[in-house]
């Protein structure tokens, strides 16, 4: 390579690759190239494009079959380019039809029309990437709508599940409270009140599970009212304060000033940002580091890099985030992580964030997550204005 003045010089990746031992007229492609826009990065060797192709990704090479260290086929087989258009001095239809089938764009002859024709088979050939790249980008969005839709039918086959069970069973748990009431009104001995009062108990832990249940469905109950999401945020936290894991400097809370207010059942809120709170907690164990707990205004349109669990409305929101920097999950655990009873942990855990889910479902918000193993994990809930 030479110096950065002339032949050798090397612009940033996403350049035009030319491999060209002839240095005049590797210049007067750079120069003709160059008048449309295109930058080059120029090569004499096989050997200078390998070592400049390890810490560059061009968006096109233009190479010259015969180089002085090795063809161009050789370099192709080398490096791996996908994107290549092969030039020689002299025709070969045998040797064109080889490079055509190693994936080369085109075939040009270095005749005396050479210079004029070839920004013009660069630009059907930039053209032909741009489509390609278009098309992948196109399947890929496909792919990631599958499996969203994947997910949805599944959570809602969940729900549905869910919401059929925890009915039968409040409408049951509603006959053994009458009985047992009855019983503790008829009953007359300590001895026999004892076990009717601790049955009750055991009951009203059996009825929160179910009313966790139809919140996961969606369909739990609500009583709506104007809150200020700071104040919600301030107050579930204090309400953490004093439990394990939580000591010193554990949570930090960030609340942007001036938020619109939301609408929202207070209890259920309360809860959902609890649970986020304590889950993050236990992610993080005894690794050190801090929770952070924020509020802001977002547009829902751009979150970042992650997961829609639940696509909010195409507007601005008022968003609160949970951020630890634990374990983070697998995208395996991720497309669990909102099922009913499903957990990592300790046996007989798990409806907390299908629960959580739920009620955001209820208060039709959005749900995203951002996470990978060894990197953390950040949940951001999406609230629609209340106004």
């Amino acid at each position: 390579m030479r110096d950065e003045g002339g032949f050798g010089r090397f612009p940033a990746a996403g350049a035009i690759l030319v491999v060209e031992d002839d240095l005049g007229l590797a210049e007067l492609i750079r120069e003709g190239l160059a008048e449309r826009g295109w930058e080059c990065a120029l090569c004499a060797t096989g050997a200078e494009a390998i070592h400049w192709l390890q810490g560059h990704h061009p968006v096109l090479a233009l190479l010259d079959y015969s180089l002085p260290d090795m063809t161009g086929a050789a370099l192709i087989d080398r490096v791996g380019l996908k994107h290549f258009i092969v030039t020689t001095g002299a025709g070969d239809e045998r040797l064109a039809v080889d490079m055509m089938k190693k994936g080369a764009l085109d075939y040009l002859v270095k005749d005396g029309m050479f210079l004029e024709t070839l920004p013009g088979v660069v630009e059907l050939a930039l053209h032909h990437i741009g489509t390609e790249q278009r098309l992948a980008d196109m399947e890929l969005s496909l792919r990631l709508a599958e499996e969203e839709l994947v997910r949805a039918r599944r959570m809602e086959s969940l729900g549905l599940m869910a919401g059929g069970i925890a009915h039968d069973f409040n409408n049951l748990f509603q006959a053994l409270r009458g009985n047992l009431e009855l019983a503790l009104i008829q009953a007359t001995e300590v001895a026999v009140r004892a076990p009717l009062d601790r049955a009750l108990k055991s009951l009203d832990k059996a009825s929160v599970l179910t009313h966790r249940m139809l919140e996961f469905t969606g369909r739990g109950f609500s009583n709506p009212e104007t809150l200020a999401l700071n104040g919600l945020v301030q107050r579930s936290l204090e309400g953490l304060e004093g439990l394990d894991g939580l000591a010193g400097e554990r949570i930090r809370f960030a609340g942007q000033e001036g938020l619109p207010d939301i609408q929202g059942d207070r209890k259920q809120l309360t809860q959902v940002v609890m649970g986020l709170v304590l889950n993050a907690v236990e992610a993080m164990g005894n690794l050190s580091g801090a929770i952070l707990v924020s509020t802001g205004l977002c547009q829902a349109c751009d979150p970042g890099p992650g997961v829609w669990i639940q696509v909010p409305p195409e507007r601005a929101t008022v968003c609160l985030s949970v951020a630890d920097s634990g374990s983070g999950m697998s995208v395996e655990v991720l497309e669990r992580a909102f099922e009913p009873f499903f957990t990592t942990r300790r046996p007989g855990r798990g409806l907390g964030l299908s629960a959580a889910l739920g009620i955001l479902r209820n208060h039709r918000c959005g749900l995203w997550v951002a996470t990978a193993p060894g990197q953390g994990t950040t949940i951001r809930i999406h609230f629609p204005p209340g106004i």
